[in-house]
């Protein structure tokens, strides 16, 4: 004899189906909208001239309010640019690559996100990276990016700044130093440096650099010869890449 089908149970698998549906379609639908956004906005700058601007999403614009006071972005000097794209793109330019300047704050929020995609983009043979260490959050985030940048000078920015990006804390100087051993950096090389004088240059190239662009927070990006200051979606800014490899 046929047992009596339990309605109960099949609402509940209809529902179960439904939920299923809807979270697939959550994942999958922003970035189909994402891939109608193909045809951008562009703006011509006056300056720096033969660049264009594209605006995007939200910008991270906390400054550390101690500056002028004795604030540790004091010690950060005031740099000229001669070249503004030798100081851009760390004199890459005529590659067969996409140049990306990528200007970054450990502790801006957007900037983690971004980062992270960012330093996926680096493996590959597509495009170049240079980094851009914006630190507008003041001392901390002044001291992670000295440790950037002092573990770039060993070949390992981007592994330092991954570990950075996933440690909750707000760093100190002994943590960096830890940091280096862990990642099997040479130590005493790192320390020194992080308290060079070039270290400091960088930063003030970075800052000067981004008064050129008129950033006002971070993330910004100057991606070949565009423009981008906010966030963008991880299809948009592959779309961009694409535009801007046809353009070499």
């Amino acid at each position: 004899m046929t047992k009596p089908k339990n309605p109960q149970r099949r609402r509940a698998f209809f529902l179960l189906g439904g939920l299923a549906a809807f979270a697939g379609l959550t994942r999958i639908v922003p970035r189909w909208l994402d891939k109608l956004d193909s045809q951008f906005d562009f703006t011509e700058l006056d300056a720096p001239q033969g660049f264009r601007a594209l605006e995007r999403g939200d910008v991270s614009t906390v400054v550390d309010p101690f500056v002028g006071l004795g604030g540790a972005e004091d010690d950060i000097p005031d740099v000229s640019i001669a070249d503004l794209e030798t100081a851009l793109f760390y004199g890459r330019t005529g590659s067969d690559r996409v140049q990306i300047a990528y200007f970054s704050d450990l502790y801006c929020p957007y900037c983690r996100v971004l980062s992270s995609q960012i330093i996926e983009l680096a493996q590959s043979d597509a495009i170049d990276v240079s980094w851009q260490d914006r630190p507008i959050f003041g001392p901390a985030s002044i001291l992670a990016a000295k440790g950037q940048i002092a573990a770039g000078r060993q070949g390992a920015y981007e592994d330092f700044h991954a570990a950075l990006s996933a440690t909750p804390i707000q760093v100190t100087r002994p943590f960096l130093v830890q940091l280096a051993g862990r990642l099997d950096l040479d130590v005493a090389q790192f320390q020194s440096d992080f308290d060079s004088g070039d270290v400091l240059q960088n930063l003030g190239r970075a800052r000067a650099l981004a008064d050129q662009f008129g950033f006002v927070g971070t993330p910004a990006m100057v991606v070949g010869r565009t423009v981008v200051e906010g966030r963008i979606s991880p299809t948009n800014l592959e779309q961009l890449i694409e535009l801007e490899r046809a353009a070499l």
